[in-house]
């Protein structure tokens, strides 16, 4: 196995807790080593990545948080500071699949493993499909996205419903014999 797929190290997952991170899901050392990169590079850029407790205030929906931590690791390829350049790129792909991943885990029983949001979205509208591919669900994302700017924080119901009608063949028939 690839060093950077082991499970990341405690002291990696000190360092992320330091700078207010904390996601749900395990990482690997490459993903820990990334996000540390990023943190140190450009810690003030990564609010949105890092916000996990709401601040005092209502906290917002996971799939809300990962959104903007997708737009804020846009930002940083786009603007990164004093011209630094090398981890963003990576940051951006790592929240981008972070997100993708989310919205997976919300169509597959993945039980104790899954977030919270995760599970309950499941529960409620994901367990009627097979597990979409990773371009089906990007696909959803990218339309619902450029449509309405706060979709998944206000209305994520409308993934299953887009899902539905561009990718009719992932809905589960129930079996007539029982």
């Amino acid at each position: 196995m690839n060093w950077t797929e082991e499970p990341a190290t405690e002291n990696q997952l000190k360092r992320l807790k330091e700078f207010g991170y904390g996601l749900e899901r395990k990482l690997t050392k490459g993903e820990a080593s990334h996000l540390i990169s990023a943190f140190e590079a450009r810690p003030e850029g990564w609010v949105a990545l890092a916000a996990r407790d709401g601040g005092g205030m209502e906290e917002e929906p996971e799939a809300f948080r990962l959104r903007k931590a997708v737009e804020q690791a846009r930002r940083a390829v786009d603007e990164p500071p004093g011209g630094a350049s090398g981890h963003f790129p990576d940051g951006l792909a790592l929240a981008v699949s972070w997100r993708e991943e989310f919205w997976l885990d919300t169509c597959r029983d993945i039980g104790k493993t899954a977030s919270m949001q995760a599970r309950d979205l499941y529960k409620q509208f994901g367990c009627r499909f097979a597990t979409p591919t990773h371009w089906q669900v990007r696909s959803i994302l990218d339309a619902l996205d450029s449509a309405t700017p706060s979709w998944d924080r206000d209305f994520p119901k409308v993934f299953y419903q887009t899902l539905e009608l561009n990718f009719p063949e992932l809905l589960r028939t129930r079996n007539s014999s029982g």
